[in-house]
Order: C-alpha cells, then structure tokens, then sequence
C-alpha cells in the first residue's frame, strides 16, 4: 500500500521511534451529579460500575500493548463529599474492597479535588475559584483525609475543573505531593465551565502557552514554568493541533469522537511526546460516552510503544 493511502496514525507509527511511552490513565472517582442535594446523597454508580468493567477494560489494553496495564485513581475527599456524606474519607470507606482490589493490580491512588461551596444564602453548590484560603482548605482537607482513609501520604494529584491556584500548588508541595495533572494546556480563562444549573465564582486559570511536557514551576510562576520550581511535577493532559485554521494545540480526550481523536493524535505522535496523560469521570461508563472512550484508549494502546503506567511511576523516570 502506497503511504499516501495509508491512515494518518499509521504513518506516524513508520516515523516514530520504538522508544516507549508511557500513558497516565487518569480516572477521578466522584459522585456522579456535580451538585446535589446535600441531605439526599446520591449513589456513586458510576464507580460501581466502572469497577466491574475495569478487568475486561484493563485485559484489551494489555493485549495492546503486550505490557500490564496499570490505572491512577483520584478520589474525591474535600468539603463537598464530607458535608453531604459526613467524612471526606466516605469514598475510601466504603469501598474499601473495591480499592484493595485495584491495588492488587498495581493500580495507585491519588487525590481529586473540588472548591465547590455551599452557600447559604443561594441555598447552593457554588464552584469557588475565587478564594484562595478556601481552596487551600479544601486541599488540605482532601490531603488528611488521603491519609487517614489510605493509610499513607498522598503522592499524586489532579484538580476538578482543570482549577489549579499558586495556594493549592503550595500546599501541594508543603505536603511532599510529587506530581499533579490537572494543567489542560490550551484552555484559556473560564468563568466557571458554563454547565447549565452551575454557578461558579471566580475564574479559572488561563493555560493558553503553558508547556505540553511535564515541567515544574514555583507558585509564583504558575501556570507558566521555573527551572528553580520543585515538586509536585506538572504532568500536562494531552492536547494536539486543531484540525482547522489556525491550528493551535487544544485538548484531546479519549471523550471526543474517534474520527477526532484518531487523526489528531497521529499528528500528536509525530512529535514524539514523552509522556501522554488522558483524563475520565467515573460516571462516563453510565452514557454512550464509554463505547467511544473505549475504542480512543484502545486505539491509543495500539499505537507502537505504548504502555500504560501510573501517575507515579511515570514521576519516577
């Protein structure tokens, strides 16, 4: 077959090298409406069922890639979780077999956190990017409660909403977290993700012309880098060119359809990234969203090199 009749992806595999990559399966563990009514908390179904569609999941990607497949889990553990379900450690409680198991499989587990708000007076879920203390508190909150429901320090990291704050990323280094993935390099500022039925104050950072390669940065730099900067290292979710003018680098989710996420990823690959970490909710596997999340990530394992590594071991290298 001629190469100019070959897919793009294929091409891009002829030209990379054999050198692996390793991809970060980044899975938040949340409940599956965004807000709620705090004196009715609803079941985490998404969770419950991704666990039972976990080893069929994990077994295609390991054929794929002829590597064990390993996951990072975020869970949920800030003021949100606590105030509806009466402890930031309810997730880590309550499915403690469930996590057990995922550790047997070398899976880790990380920290997902959200600056939702009630606020009194609306009678509401407000999303907070506004105040910094607040967002430093529900850090810290998540990171205790990390510990207490694991029985050991937090190592990873990813922020809900893509909303990362020089505070959070001071606390975050205060207490020894060493790698974060919450940067969506692209993405300008938001006020708030416009979701109907949401209110949010504040606005979300601007991560248009921040690196698309891990790097570190100080909370004074952020969201750009600093060669001085320390942990956690910044791990970037995926982006790649747009496929139409002016072709700048936008996120790519294993979310969008495979006739996007296909060809964008094969002019991605052509760069030769280091690293390619991809981000899902636990309640994808409840909506059609899964078949297509399944056949972007099998794809993904399909391309030449690939194997799948957690959070912290790609930190490692």
């Amino acid at each position: 077959m001629s190469s100019r009749l070959r897919p793009a992806w294929q091409i891009a595999d002829r030209l990379r090298t054999r050198t692996e990559i390793p991809v970060v399966l980044c899975i938040d563990v949340e409940p599956d409406p965004r807000v709620f009514d705090r004196s009715n908390p609803p079941p985490w179904l998404g969770f419950e069922r991704l666990i039972e569609e976990t080893p069929a999941l994990r077994a295609r990607l390991e054929e794929a890639t002829g590597a064990p497949a390993h996951f990072t889990w975020f869970l949920r553990m800030d003021p949100q979780v606590a105030d509806t379900w009466g402890t930031a450690t309810w997730a880590a409680d309550t499915y403690r077999e469930a996590l057990d198991g995922l550790a047997d499989a070398g899976d880790e587990f990380g920290l997902h956190s959200h600056t939702w708000r009630w606020d009194a007076e609306l009678d509401e879920w407000v999303a907070d990017y506004e105040d910094q203390s607040w967002a430093e508190n529900c850090v810290a909150v998540g990171l205790d409660a990390f510990e207490e429901g694991l029985g050991r320090p937090c190592g990873a990291h990813r922020a809900g909403d893509h909303f990362l704050s020089p505070s959070m990323l001071s606390v975050l280094s205060d207490c020894g977290v060493r790698v974060d993935l919450s940067v969506e390099p692209g993405i300008g500022a938001l006020n708030g993700l416009g979701i109907d039925g949401e209110r949010a104050r504040g606005q979300i950072p601007d991560y248009r012309g921040v690196p698309t390669r891990p790097y570190r940065t100080t909370p004074a730099a952020f969201p750009g880098p600093e060669a001085s900067g320390g942990d956690p290292l910044l791990i970037p979710l995926l982006t790649a060119p747009a496929r139409k003018p002016p072709f700048r680098r936008l996120p790519l989710s294993p979310v969008q359809p495979f006739s996007v996420f296909a060809p964008r990823l094969a002019a991605e690959l052509l760069r030769g990234p280091p690293v390619i970490a991809v981000a899902i909710r636990t309640d994808s596997v409840l909506c059609h969203d899964w078949d297509q999340i399944q056949e972007n990530l099998l794809h993904l394992a399909e391309r030449r090199g690939m194997v799948f590594e957690t959070a912290g071991a790609v930190a490692e290298r």
